[in-house]
């Protein structure tokens, strides 16, 4: 069975198969740029979940609650050249040479769906009448513990903050592309 794009194994595979020798430059090119905005786009939703910005979160969280594509493009797009309201947004997660998490080129290519009940994003084929479609997970977020809260029995599935804030703030660029909390939510673009 093949591993779907963006799953959590993909990204795994991919970021390996970055360092292998067999694979060319051309390979190297198109997979950096997916496995980066996929990251960025995890960081995005971490950053909304540890919520040390409420406003900004709950800003951010409107947005992707919505799951309209119009509004999801306008901060996943935001730019400099272009300051809106969604870049200065964008602004209070990345730095500006972080940004935008998509280019401009890439807008009429896919059409952005929230999925709320997984943990893994993807990327579908185009079919003849329609774009692909990058489906972004924005589950309901996990229990947050402290460092020093017991992790309880009840089966839940908690994330440290501590582990929010190491994903958040390691650099969009560079590997790793998967956090290694599987509930903290993986994709690619």
């Amino acid at each position: 069975m093949a591993t779907a794009i963006g799953s959590r194994d993909w990204v795994i595979d991919a970021q390996d198969s970055l360092q292998g020798e067999d694979i060319s430059p051309d390979q190297r090119s198109t997979m950096m740029p997916i496995l980066i905005q996929g990251k960025k786009l995890s960081q995005l939703i971490c950053f909304i979940w540890a919520n040390e910005d409420p406003e900004t979160a709950k800003e951010l969280d409107k947005i992707f609650k919505s799951g309209q594509d119009e509004l999801l493009k306008k901060l996943l797009f935001a730019h400099s050249e272009e300051p809106t309201p969604e870049y200065n947004l964008m602004l209070k997660v990345f730095k500006a040479e972080d940004l935008p998490i998509f280019v401009s080129e890439d807008k009429e290519l896919f059409k952005i769906k929230v999925v709320v009940d997984k943990y893994q994003g993807g990327i579908s084929d185009p079919t003849t009448s329609e774009l692909s479609i990058l489906t972004v997970p924005y589950p309901p977020c996990p229990q947050i513990l402290n460092d020093i809260d017991v992790v309880p029995s009840s089966g839940s599935a908690p994330i440290k903050k501590s582990e929010l804030k190491d994903w958040m703030n390691q650099s969009p660029n560079d590997k790793p592309f998967a956090p290694t909390n599987p509930y903290i939510p993986t994709t690619c673009s």
